[in-house]
């Protein structure tokens, strides 16, 4: 299929022991090709494939959710949070974070991440996609290919 055409795919992700990923139940997805709305393998892998095509795409780390960053963990003291935020293991909070803007400058940004340890002092945090550092199996099936829009 060429760039640009509407695609609507059946996905199913599994983990790398072929169990169905907990809470991504299997849909359909339309999407433009070649526009980086999907994993980057299933993208690819998709690259020619007609209506009724099945696959079966394993899927490295760097091909779906990215490699494990480790300086995505970090450690925020608790009282930045405020005492009415509810902290729990698991869930997503968002923090404010300063990065680099150019050689000297710095800016303020919100960046999501989820908890993975709080205690009196500490919150620690996740900025890592849960799927990070994981291979996975998509298993795909093609539904339906439409001509790009003019």
């Amino acid at each position: 299929m060429a760039a640009g055409r509407w695609v609507s795919v059946h996905v199913e992700l599994r983990d790398e022991d072929g169990q169905p990923l907990e809470g991504a139940e299997a849909e359909e997805v339309r999407y433009r090709h070649g526009g980086g709305e999907l994993l980057a393998g299933i993208e690819r892998a998709l690259e020619g494939a007609e209506p009724g095509a099945e696959l079966t795409i394993e899927l490295a780390p760097e091909d779906a959710f990215g490699p494990y960053q480790p300086e995505g963990l970090f450690s925020v003291p608790r009282g930045e949070f405020g005492e009415e935020v509810v902290l729990e293991r698991g869930l997503w909070v968002s923090v404010s974070v300063a990065r680099e803007a150019g050689e000297e400058d710095t800016e303020e940004g919100e960046i999501e991440a989820r908890i993975v340890e709080v205690s009196p002092e500490q919150v620690v945090l996740d900025a890592n996609h849960p799927l990070a550092g994981r291979p996975l199996t998509a298993r795909v099936s093609v539904l339906g290919v439409e001509a790009a829009e003019a």
